[in-house]
C-alpha cells in the first residue's frame, strides 16, 4: 500500500510541476518516492547537507512561482533540516518536505531515532502525519498549501496513517473590495509608496509593474520586492527596511512626505513594525489583519488598476525627478564615504553588472550596505534574507540559481560567518553544467555584526582568522584576494566578460569596516 501511494505521489507532484527534488534520502520510503520520482521524469540534486535543501528549493520556488521538493531521511537528518525549514517560513517560500518516518506499527525499541510527534509544526503551512488509505490528491493538497494564503513550507511524513487528512484550510478571504469608509478631506502632494514583497509572489508582479511604474510618486521597496522597479527608475527610492538611520534614502523620503501609502506591505516584510507618525493608507489585494502595527487605515481591493485609481483620487503629487535623485546623491554621499569599502565596492560593481546577474546576499555589514546600493534591474535579480536574517544562506541559494539556470551569471555576496557554514555545496555545483558564480567573500577575519557593541575585549571573541582561499581552490574555482577596490572592480569586470568560476576575497579594514554600521542604521 505504501509504496503505491509513493509512486502515485511522485506521478502528482509531476503533474503539478514539482519538477526538481533536492536533498540526501535515507534508504525507506523516500528512496523508493526519488526512484520513481526520476523514473517518471523528475530531475534529482544531491546536496551535500539537509538544510541546504530547503535554502536552494524555495530560492528557485519563489521565482518560480511553484514549490520545489526537499527530502531527507530519519532522525537526525530532519533536525539538520530544521534550519532550511525555517529560513523558507521567514522568508516565505514554497517548498514541499519529505521524510522516513517509523511506521505507527513498529516497536517503540525499535524507534532509535523517534523525535517527538509535535517537532516542527509551527515552521509549516501543513504538516501531514502520513498517507490516508482512502485519501487521494495529497500532493495536490500540498502543493497548494504551500502556495496559499501565506507561500511557505509543507511536509508529509511517508508512512501509512490512521489520521484523517488535514483539510485545506483558506482564510475564506472576501472576493469583494472593502472601501466602505474610504474618504480623504484633500489631496496630498507629497505622498509616497511602499511596496511589499508579497506583490512578486503568485505571477502578479508584472501588472504591478505596468500599473504603476509611470506614477510619478516616490516609490519604495521592502527588501523581499527589491528591484520591483528599475532601480534606475528617477522615483525609485530603494528599500524600506523600517529601522534605516538619518542617512538612508528612507529616511530622508519618510521625513518629507505627507502621506505613506503601502500596497500590500504587511508585519512580515521589515524588522521593526511601527507607526510612521504621517497619515497612512494601505491597500492590500488579499489580507486585511496584516498590518495592524504600522496603525493606518486599511482596505482590501483586489485590484491593482483600482488601487492606483484610488491613489489617484487621494494624491496631486508635486515630487519632480530631479529632487528624488537629488535625495538620493545626498544619501550616497553622506553613507559611500572612503572608509565604507564594502558598500563602495557594492556600488560600483553594481553599476557594472547592472541587469546582467543575479545577486544572492547573505546576513551581514554588507547586505545591508547592498539593500540601498546594488543597482537591481528586475525584482528575480536580487535574493535575500530579508526579515530571517538567515547567515549562511546566500551560499547554497546561489549554486542553486547557478545549477537551475545555466545561462545567467550568478553572484553571491558573503562574509566571514557565512561563508564556512555550507561550503561543502561547491562540490554539487562542480558535479553539473552551471552558470557562471562569482564568490565575494568580505573579510575583515571576524564577526563584524558582532562588534557594533563595542566591547573593551570583543575583538578575541569573535576572531576569525581563516582564509578560504585555499579551500575553493581545492573544488576547482579561481581564486583571487585583494584588499583594493580597484582591483576588485576590475576582477568583477574580467569574471563577467569571461565564463568559469572565481571567488574573490575582499579584505576590509577591520579597525573601521564595523562602524560603517551606523551609516545606514
Amino acid at each position: 500500500m505504501l509504496e503505491k501511494k509513493v509512486e502515485s505521489l511522485a506521478i502528482e507532484f509531476l503533474e503539478h510541476g514539482a519538477d526538481l527534488a533536492i536533498g540526501i534520502p535515507g534508504t525507506g520510503p523516500v528512496l523508493d518516492f526519488l526512484s520513481y520520482y526520476v523514473k517518471h521524469g523528475g530531475t534529482f540534486w544531491l546536496c551535500r547537507h539537509e538544510a541546504s535543501a530547503p535554502i536552494i528549493a524555495g530560492t528557485i520556488g519563489k521565482r518560480e512561482n511553484k514549490p520545489i521538493i526537499s527530502l531527507c531521511a530519519n532522525g537526525t537528518a530532519r533536525t539538520n533540516l530544521l534550519s532550511g525549514i525555517t529560513h523558507c517560513w521567514f522568508e516565505k517560500l514554497p517548498v514541499i518536505a519529505l521524510w522516513d518516518c517509523y511506521e505507527y506499527s513498529a516497536p517503540k525499541h525499535q524507534r532509535l531515532q523517534r523525535l517527538p510527534e509535535h517537532d516542527f509544526s509551527p515552521f509549516y503551512n501543513m504538516l501531514l502525519s502520513g498517507f490516508c488509505e482512502q485519501e487521494e490528491g495529497i500532493g495536490k493538497l500540498l502543493v497548494q498549501a504551500s502556495l496559499k494564503p501565506d507561500y511557505g513550507p509543507v511536509a508529509l511524513n511517508l508512512r501509512m496513517s490512521k489520521n484523517p487528512l488535514h483539510e485545506f484550510q483558506d482564510r475564506k478571504i472576501s472576493n469583494c473590495d472593502t472601501v466602505v469608509d474610504f474618504k480623504v478631506d484633500r489631496k496630498y502632494e507629497r505622498p509616497i509608496i511602499i511596496f511589499g514583497s508579497a506583490v512578486t509572489r503568485g505571477g502578479q508582479a508584472e501588472e504591478v509593474i505596468r500599473t504603476f511604474s509611470e506614477i510619478p510618486i516616490p516609490k519604495l521597496t521592502t527588501i523581499g520586492a527589491k528591484g520591483l522597479f528599475s532601480e534606475k527608475d528617477e522615483y525609485n527610492l530603494r528599500v524600506f527596511t523600517g529601522v534605516g538611520g538619518v542617512n538612508t534614502p528612507e529616511k530622508r523620503i519618510l521625513k518629507q512626505a505627507d502621506l505613506i501609502i503601502g500596497i500590500n506591505l504587511r508585519h512580515s516584510d521589515v524588522i521593526s513594525v511601527k507607526p510612521f507618525g504621517k497619515y497612512t493608507i494601505l491597500f492590500d489585494t488579499e489580507l486585511y489583519d496584516e498590518a495592524d502595527g504600522f496603525e493606518s487605515k486599511q482596505y482590501i481591493i483586489h485590484s491593482f488598476e483600482n488601487i492606483r485609481e484610488k491613489i489617484s483620487e487621494i494624491s496631486d503629487p508635486k515630487w519632480t525627478s530631479e529632487e528624488c535623485q537629488s535625495l538620493m546623491r545626498e544619501a550616497e554621499e553622506a553613507i559611500l564615504q572612503e572608509e565604507n569599502q564594502s558598500g563602495i565596492l557594492l556600488h560600483f560593481a553594481s553599476k557594472e553588472l547592472f541587469g546582467k546577474t543575479t545577486v544572492v546576499v547573505d546576513d551581514g555589514i554588507f547586505q545591508k550596505q547592498s539593500e540601498y546600493f546594488w543597482l537591481t534591474e528586475h525584482y528575480t535579480q536580487y535574493v535575500a534574507t530579508g526579515v530571517g536574517r538567515n547567515m549562511g544562506s546566500a551560499l547554497p541559494a546561489a549554486i542553486g540559481l547557478a545549477l537551475r539556470y545555466p545561462q545567467e551569471n550568478i553572484v553571491c555576496l558573503t562574509g566571514d560567518g557565512g561563508l564556512p557554514m555550507f561550503l561543502g555545496e561547491l562540490s554539487m555545483l562542480m558535479e553539473r553544467p552551471h552558470g557562471n558564480l562569482l564568490i565575494i567573500h568580505f573579510a575583515d577575519f571576524s564577526l563584524a555584526t558582532m562588534k557594533i557593541r563595542r566591547l573593551d575585549n570583543i575583538d578575541p571573541l569573535v576572531r576569525i582568522p581563516t582564509s578560504y582561499c585555499e579551500i575553493v581552490k581545492g573544488f576547482g574555482i579561481k581564486a583571487k584576494t585583494t584588499d583594493s577596490i580597484g582591483v576588485a572592480i576590475e576582477q568583477i569586470i574580467n569574471w563577467n566578460k569571461s565564463s568559469g568560476d572565481l571567488f574573490l576575497e575582499f579584505k576590509l579594514n577591520k579597525e573601521v569596516y564595523a562602524d560603517t554600521f551606523f551609516m545606514i542604521r
